[in-house]
């Protein structure tokens, strides 16, 4: 059976030096270059492939469903140009457009006519146009051929991993005085090491959960040159625990939210004001252990809660359902696939 595309009008010609083509106009123009030694080529692979099956670019701007930004949007004044004057010919033309985000930067977008998928917002400040756009790296498990869920004993205790840089509770003189003074700088991603510092200290504190951790010296293990090897230690880490802590970076979202998805694994997900793709349609809270912010003292309560709500058999499929979930509709292509079944209801 045929699969109506959705057209859509772009401007090449208006990419700015120095930055790339925009995530949908991968099947038309390729992947990026990236060097043979990057931890994720390859990733928009089955994206680069598959992609025209349901987008066409059209030459026509009054043919076209809708408008396409063709960089990442951008708040550099002499890009904020370049972007208004396209808007403006959609808007000529009754056109939609659509702009794609990625960046930690949660800054409002303020623009008429327009669909904006980003990585990095917040539910309590979002705009009715915005949404979620996934973090993606690597098909983990069609990458590295894991295909096993973890099997567990009936009444075994839950196994949670983690791998990565967090805070420590020791805190020296100088970093005191600093705070004392006003003059340690508070960052998002401060926050983010702070908080996941937390939800390990909670969790490794209850002896009724097998914590697995690789606590790193800096964002991307920091002091390993071999990225590959640091990233293979990584993955061995997601694929041998049921359950695997996803708490958002510098922006808030969580790149690891859907690596565990992609192995089939099972998210302690922390709730920090987050807005995750399609979740009009998805219960995300069946597909993982949902902690609010405020309830990171009782992460460790919670995740037991949950384990001893479900049989080794359930959790059995939770994983193999997590895992059809990535593909589905967090995956490159199946994000873009249910983008267009969405977009099919405003054509």
């Amino acid at each position: 059976m045929s699969v109506n595309k959705i057209k859509l009008y772009t401007e090449l010609s208006i990419i700015p030096d120095g930055l790339t083509h925009t995530f949908l106009l991968i099947p038309f123009l390729g992947d990026y270059p990236v060097g043979s030694d990057d931890p994720d080529v390859g990733r928009f692979e089955e994206l680069k492939q598959n992609g025209s099956l349901f987008y066409a670019l059209s030459d026509e701007p009054k043919e076209a469903h809708f408008f396409l930004l063709p960089f990442g949007y951008s708040f550099k004044e002499e890009h904020q140009t370049i972007i208004k004057a396209f808007l403006k010919k959609a808007e000529q033309h009754a056109k939609k457009t659509l702009l794609f985000y990625n960046s930690d930067d949660d800054q409002s977008i303020n623009h008429q006519n327009v669909l904006v998928y980003r990585t990095s917002l917040n539910k309590s400040s979002k705009k009715p146009y915005e949404y979620a756009l996934p973090g993606w790296s690597l098909d983990f498990r069609f990458h590295y051929k894991e295909q096993r869920v973890v099997a567990l004993e009936p009444g075994g205790l839950p196994g949670v991993s983690y791998c990565g840089y967090i805070n420590t509770e020791t805190k020296s003189l100088k970093s005191y005085v600093k705070k004392i003074l006003g003059l340690a700088r508070d960052t998002n991603e401060t926050k983010a090491k702070e908080l996941r510092g937390k939800v390990c200290r909670v969790l490794q504190s209850n002896k009724r959960i097998k914590t697995d951790f690789i606590i790193r010296l800096g964002f991307w293990a920091q002091g390993i040159n071999n990225k590959q090897q640091a990233r293979l230690e990584y993955v061995n880490n997601l694929m041998h625990s049921v359950y695997a802590i996803a708490a958002r970076g510098g922006g808030n979202f969580s790149y690891r939210f859907y690596e565990i998805l992609s192995c089939g694994r099972i998210p302690l997900f922390i709730n920090t004001d987050s807005v995750l793709p399609f979740e009009q349609e998805i219960n995300y809270k069946k597909h993982l252990v949902w902690v609010e912010e405020k309830e990171i003292n009782k992460c460790d309560r919670l995740l037991l809660q949950f384990h001893q709500q479900h049989s080794a058999e359930e959790l059995k499929a939770l994983q193999l359902a997590n895992r059809e979930l990535y593909e589905t509709h967090l995956s490159p292509l199946g994000f873009f696939k249910s983008l267009h079944r969405h977009l099919m209801k405003l054509v």
